[in-house]
């Protein structure tokens, strides 16, 4: 079967780390929708926020049947496990076989760019309007690094023009079905399933 990313197999714990190309694209819904796709796969995974967007706090504000920890630093919520980043080092010592990494948007000034970059597996979420694909051409020097790509919100007329745009990446493009419910799982399954071989 065609597969994109090979993980090292000593590598008991992978790490696959999201950044948008900027804000408000879809960059945490995805990373969820991972994760939703993981578990199903009966693995061990949890979310690390590495960004100051304050989701997890944001999700204890929302619905009142978020569960926090202190003990272990763990929030859970739909029986998903989430750490915020000063809880973050926790994550490492619990035995996950994948914890999804989101690092906010590219365009952020305290966007921690180098640690993103040592992920073993990184993937950018990006869209199709203007502003967008503007904010996608910065990241070309980054290119070498291996990035995968998944485009949000793309009407069906323009994906060819994308894979076209992304030229020699056109392999590592996905696209997003819409689907607007972040909890939802199932509706990314065929793209995470051929982009990791899990």
């Amino acid at each position: 079967m065609f597969k994109l990313f090979n993980f090292k197999s000593e590598i008991s714990t992978k790490n696959i780390a999201f950044a948008g190309i900027c804000g408000h694209i879809g960059t945490t819904t995805q990373a969820i929708r991972l994760m939703l796709y993981l578990k199903k796969k009966n693995k061990k995974v949890c979310y690390a926020e590495m960004n100051d967007r304050a989701f997890i706090n944001k999700m204890h504000g929302l619905y009142p049947d978020v569960k926090y920890s202190k003990s272990s630093g763990q929030s859970v919520y739909k029986d998903l496990i989430y750490y915020r980043q000063e809880d973050y080092v926790r994550a490492l010592a619990t035995g996950y076989d994948f914890i999804i990494k989101d690092y906010g948007s590219f365009s952020e000034e305290n966007f921690e760019k180098l640690s993103f970059l040592e992920q073993e597996c990184k993937i950018i979420v990006a869209g199709s309007k203007p502003n967008e694909i503007f904010e996608l051409a910065k990241l070309s020097d980054y290119r070498s690094y291996g990035l995968y790509y998944i485009f949000n919100f793309v009407p069906e007329d323009e994906k060819a023009l994308i894979k076209e745009l992304m030229k020699d990446e056109k392999d590592r493009v996905f696209f997003a079905p819409y689907t607007p419910d972040m909890f939802e799982g199932g509706t990314c399954d065929t793209y995470f399933k051929l982009m990791l071989g899990v």
